[in-house]
């Protein structure tokens, strides 16, 4: 893993972390405000060629967004 990918994963792992603290307290602005964070680090991800798969399952768990299952046939 490279360096770049490693701090795209210490940074989502953060977030993560911080969303849960957010939702504890009840502080719907900083949960917004981190999901927008995170959804941003995603497509970061994907706009330096990462495979990005896991990073938009955590992104959907963290969203409440129900995921997309690809048909194997297309």
């Amino acid at each position: 893993m490279s360096g770049f990918a490693e701090g795209l994963d210490n940074k989502v792992e953060l977030l993560r972390e911080q969303l849960a603290e957010a939702r504890e307290a009840g502080d719907e602005f900083r949960e917004q405000a981190l999901i927008e964070e995170l959804s941003d680090t995603v497509n970061i991800a994907g706009e330096n060629d990462l495979d990005t798969s896991e990073l938009k399952k955590v992104l959907a768990a963290e969203t409440g967004t129900i995921p997309v299952i690809d048909d194997p046939e297309d």
